[in-house]
């Protein structure tokens, strides 16, 4: 009955995803092309109030009975559809290409949107109806995440009332992933989105953390957090940790073994390396490399505090 046919139905992937979740249960595959009538309806009858089934019927007199039963609402998506193909039927042509995004997307997202996203590192915000942020996310490639999203027919209610709760998408890019994840922390605790569940209850692990020894080096290190001790940057994971200590190791030619990493073939080995000096010179030389470490990490949260001014700002005039 299914096999080449174009199913139809209002919010498509939300039935969508339940045919096929019961289909593969009892041993069927269902992979069929979608037309979604809430985008159809939003193309070809722009302008109007709600485009909730039971409003979009009011708005263009299709008489809708047993709301919200099966029968009912079928027989009313029938005649919108209908309506639809009367109305723009080039519309549907263009819905069904190969390589439209259109079916994939929330019902109630404008396409406009989701294409103006960059593919550059930064956080995104989905908005619901009345341009209120229910999701912060962060992506090393803006669009690519954000597709992701729309990309599989989960049947859990959780995600299905996600996927329709979405109307506006807005994005602030970053200068790393870094900052990214910095800033979509702070925002997690400041805006505190509905449907944003794993870092609610999220606090920094690890930290780069900042001494003087007793030879005097100043020192980097990475160091799990406690209620005692202070970082100058906070991190979720060790991973991460070890990440951004590294590249701050490369790129302010830091030594490895005063910043707690292990000794590789590429340190220490030297005669003229840092650490096996204790002078007083080259104690002065090292910190002062180790002060312009700190400097850029200070520079990262500089790119933050910006960053989370101008989402405040852009909250303001949504």
């Amino acid at each position: 009955m299914l096999n080449n046919r174009v199913f139809v139905a209002h919010s498509v992937n939300f039935d969508y995803s339940f045919l096929k979740n019961e289909l593969k249960l009892s041993g069927y595959e269902l992979n069929c092309k979608k037309l979604c009538t809430v985008r159809l309806s939003r193309k070809t009858f722009p302008g109007l109030p709600s485009y909730g089934l039971g409003n979009l019927c009011s708005s263009l007199e299709i008489p809708l009975q047993n709301r919200h039963r099966a029968g009912g609402d079928a027989a009313a998506t029938v005649i919108l559809f209908e309506k639809i193909l009367a109305a723009d039927g080039e519309a549907i042509h263009k819905f069904l290409k190969r390589g439209s995004k259109e079916q994939a997307l929330p019902p109630n997202l404008p396409k406009e949107e989701f294409e103006k996203l960059p593919e550059t590192t930064g956080v995104y915000y989905f908005h619901n109806r009345k341009g209120k942020v229910i999701y912060v996310g962060k992506a090393v490639n803006i669009k690519k995440r954000v597709s992701g999203h729309f990309s599989n027919n989960s049947t859990g209610k959780q995600k299905q009332d996600f996927m329709r709760e979405i109307f506006h998408i807005r994005f602030i890019e970053c200068e790393s992933e870094q900052a990214a994840f910095t800033l979509e922390t702070q925002e997690i605790k400041r805006i505190w989105p509905q449907f944003n569940r794993a870092q609610k209850r999220y606090e920094p692990l690890f930290g780069i953390v900042h001494y003087n020894d007793q030879t005097g080096f100043s020192r980097l290190a990475l160091k799990k957090l406690n209620n005692k001790r202070e970082s100058n940057f906070q991190v979720k994971t060790l991973l991460e940790g070890q990440e951004l200590l590294r590249k701050l190791v490369t790129e302010h030619e830091l030594c490895l073994r005063l910043a707690g990493i292990p000794k590789s073939k590429e340190h220490c080995i030297e005669t003229d390396c840092v650490c096996c000096k204790t002078n007083k010179r080259h104690i002065k030389i090292y910190n002062k490399k180790v002060e312009a470490a700190l400097t850029s990490l200070m520079d990262v949260m500089m790119t933050y505090v910006q960053s989370n001014k101008l989402a405040e700002a852009n909250q303001l005039m949504l």
